[in-house]
């Protein structure tokens, strides 16, 4: 029990100083469901619907009319999966990096403003905890 808690402050606070200011670059432009699937694929460089819709705990429905509605205003690009004949693999298109990359600057901006309230010694640890908590996340 004390690790869900310990996990849930975590991620309350990470979310609350650090996420939420990335995700709401994005206020106006695009709705959560829909900004998880662009992040999902800025990570994964290419993805089918349904791993991202298991991925992202959505219907696959969903995942696919978001990815759709992307193709069509040029954010991302399909091609016929190979394996599965019927199937398409979604990949960003270079508009979307774009897209994610100025929102991925102005979010670094203002994180870097944030760790600058640290001294030299807490900013270093602050980023290798960032860096580790990713390395074992990954293994879960």
């Amino acid at each position: 029990m004390e690790n869900a808690k310990v996990a849930h402050e975590l991620c309350s606070l990470f979310d609350a100083k650090i996420t939420s200011y990335y995700r709401d670059t994005f206020k106006g432009l695009f709705g959560k469901s829909q900004l998880d699937v662009l992040n999902y694929l800025h990570q994964n460089k290419i993805a089918k619907p349904q791993e991202m819709a298991d991925s992202l705990n959505m219907p696959k429905q969903h995942a696919s009319k978001i990815l759709l509605k992307f193709e069509e205003i040029n954010i991302v690009e399909s091609k016929k999966d190979e394996i599965d004949k019927r199937g398409k693999i979604y990949k960003l298109s270079t508009n979307g990096l774009e897209l994610i990359n100025a929102h991925l600057r102005e979010s670094n901006n203002n994180l870097e403003q944030l760790v600058k309230r640290l001294d030299k010694e807490e900013q270093k640890e602050f980023l290798d905890a960032m860096v580790t908590m990713i390395k074992i996340l990954k293994k879960l």
